[in-house]
């Protein structure tokens, strides 16, 4: 199995973000996120580690929430 640990930290955060489905990408090792409300803009976001992923996934709830477009 491909890097186990990042797989293990993408799942730990899924668990963490109902709003969210996270997974980790092993071809292109990155952690993904999709909104699952459709509330998020974007709705899928994309980073090399579960802290930066964090970071897009707030900043697309705040674009949402102030109504615009990141």
């Amino acid at each position: 199995m491909f890097d186990p640990a990042a797989r293990a930290q993408a799942a730990q955060l899924d668990q963490l973000e109902p709003g969210w489905a996270i997974w980790y990408g092993v071809y292109d090792r990155l952690f993904y996120a999709i909104s699952r409300t459709g509330m998020a803009a974007p709705s899928c976001v994309a980073a090399p580690s579960p802290d930066a992923l964090h970071a897009l996934m707030r900043e697309a709830e705040a674009a949402a929430r102030i109504g615009r477009v990141a």
